[in-house]
Formats: structure tokens, C-alpha cells, sequence
């Protein structure tokens, strides 16, 4: 059996060619069928619409706008494709980082033979 090889171990993900660990969850590369970089869409527009109103209205609206702003998912997400189906497996605000991680999993993909 092949010697299980770690292709990027950062920010609490591990990707080898045998697995990927994200948040708690290990998925078996032999499970993944494809991997892609995903940019989420972002609600600030209509979060900054809510809290300029609020200023000249009432607070709540403010409130809510201040609490979707934090509440919004980081802008990257790295998807993944399995024979169960698609999930978003990691979320990031580090393009740079998703894009690593896309690449040690494709990586681990073909490595895994």
C-alpha cells in the first residue's frame, strides 16, 4: 500500500493523496470526483442599504445590517464533487489560500492514481 503523502497542511485543512480534512470533515480522494474554486456571492450592498436607512429611520434595520455583515460566509469556497453529490467543503476570505488548496487536491486526485 502506498505511503499516505501531505500535500498542504495549513489553517487546520490537511490534504493528502488519501484524504481531505476541512472543519472536522474527512473526505476520501477516492470519493472526489472533481474539485473547483467557488466565489460566493456577497449581500453587502443591501446590508449597507439596511444600515444607512437605519440611521435615518429606526436602529433595527442598522442592527440587522451590522449582523448580516458579520454573519456573511468568506468570499471562497472550495467545492468538491463526490459520487454523494456536491458539497462546499471549506469557506475562506484567502483567495490565494482556496486556490492552494484547489491545487493540493487536484494534486492529491492524481496522486492517488
Amino acid at each position: 500500500m502506498k505511503e499516505e503523502q501531505i500535500l498542504l497542511d495549513e489553517q487546520g485543512l490537511k490534504v493528502t493523496n488519501a484524504r481531505f480534512i476541512a472543519g472536522g470533515q474527512t473526505y476520501a480522494m477516492s470519493g472526489i470526483t472533481s474539485v473547483r474554486l467557488i466565489k460566493v456571492p456577497q449581500l453587502k450592498v443591501f446590508a449597507w442599504i439596511l444600515i444607512v436607512t437605519g440611521i435615518f429611520f429606526i436602529f433595527i434595520p442598522t442592527i440587522i445590517g451590522i449582523i448580516m455583515l458579520r454573519k456573511q460566509l468568506p468570499p471562497w469556497a472550495v467545492g468538491l464533487s463526490t459520487a454523494s453529490g456536491a458539497v462546499n467543503a471549506y469557506f475562506t476570505k484567502d483567495g490565494a489560500f482556496a486556490e492552494r488548496v484547489v491545487g493540493a487536491l487536484n494534486d492529491a486526485m492524481i496522486a492517488r492514481g
